[in-house]
């Protein structure tokens, strides 16, 4: 695995930390809503009523703001894992490979699109689906 890879994977590591924490915060702040809707309902007294809403209002766009910043945060983590898996990609492309071995694995993505073609008929699509199997069999012994 490469330097280049690991940082990533770390990276995404303290993103799904800092991620939980504002998860948790978030689990509290809705608790905390949920206790002022509920005095909120057995509250007369306008000032208190007024300071409930106050209160309400105040949690309601903490917890926006946290929606907002977990939302960012998936969208970093889903970027960086991407840029893994390019970083992989680049990293098996660059592993020479035998001749023999790359046209296996055309032969395979051939019969895997024919596996998936519904104009076939049935038995042909489980024949290439069956024969597609094979060769993944064969490549993975041969990586």
């Amino acid at each position: 695995m490469s330097e280049e890879k690991i940082n990533i994977e770390r990276s995404v590591l303290l993103l799904k930390s800092k991620k939980n924490t504002l998860v948790t915060r978030k689990i509290k702040l809705q608790e905390e809503l949920g206790n002022l809707r509920d005095k909120r309902d057995y509250e007369i007294c306008s000032n208190e009523l007024n300071t409930i809403y106050i209160d309400r209002k105040v949690l309601k766009n903490e917890l926006h703001n946290l929606e907002i910043e977990i939302k960012d945060i998936n969208l970093s983590i889903k970027k960086k894992n991407i840029l893994a898996n390019e970083v992989t990609i680049i990293e098996n492309a660059s592993v020479k490979q035998h001749p023999i071995v790359n046209e296996i694995e055309s032969l395979r993505s051939k019969y895997r699109e024919f596996s998936k073609d519904y104009t076939r008929i049935n038995s042909m699509r489980i024949m290439a689906t069956e024969f597609e199997q094979s060769l993944e069999k064969i490549i993975k012994k041969h990586k």
